[in-house]
């Protein structure tokens, strides 16, 4: 299968899914990517960028059988740009993290343009795929709160909808850079043969 992937935020985390991935998936990812900075305007106006850069890559030979996009991309945006050539093609869309529960200092700063674009999306895709049950969760227990923030057509009746095309896929774990760091790993195990441990940083 070829895949498209859209990561309009390449750098940080984003980068090191999206590179392992590539890496180790069993189908052929061709990224499309921007650098990791003003990440306002790659959700506004990344699309348009995104865009160009798909159709180059399908100028070139590349034809997807997926759309594969985070959710640092403004997706009805991107569909509307490409329509003529990626109209048919299946769109998932991975939530690192949404706009609507991000940890931010006050919640009187939060943005919800922001997160109203993370919704569009996801009505614009055909599956979602969270890294994390809780971030499922979260997500969806927040998201009726803002739509009810608008005064008519709030649309709750999308969220049963939306939380059928759910799923996780949580992050891999590529564990050769911890065995390069550690020498006496085997005389390690010899001398405490019990299980090991496991330190897991993740929101």
């Amino acid at each position: 299968m070829n895949i498209l992937a859209l990561e309009p935020w390449y750098g940080g985390s984003h980068r090191h899914f999206l590179d392992d991935l590539t890496r180790h998936s069993g189908h052929t990812i061709r990224p499309v990517t921007m650098a990791a900075r003003y990440w306002k305007w790659r959700m506004q106006g990344g699309a348009v960028t995104l865009a160009q850069k798909a159709r180059e890559a399908l100028a070139g030979g590349f034809v997807p059988d997926l759309l594969f996009a985070t959710d640092m991309v403004n997706l009805p945006a991107f569909l509307a740009l490409t329509r003529d050539q990626l109209a048919a093609t299946p769109v998932v869309l991975y939530l690192h993290e949404n706009q609507l529960t991000y940890p931010i200092r006050d919640a009187a700063e939060r943005d919800y343009t922001y997160a109203y674009i993370n919704y569009l999306s996801a009505l614009a895709a055909d599956r979602l795929v969270f890294n994390s049950h809780f971030h499922r969760d979260q997500f969806f227990e927040a998201l009726p709160t803002l739509l009810r923030r608008f005064p008519d057509f709030t649309h709750l009746d999308t969220l049963r909808r939306l939380r059928d095309r759910a799923t996780v896929l949580h992050l891999g774990l590529d564990l050769e850079g911890h065995d390069r760091h550690a020498p006496n790993a085997e005389a390690e195990r010899a001398r405490d043969p019990g299980p090991p441990i496991v330190l897991w940083n993740q929101r």
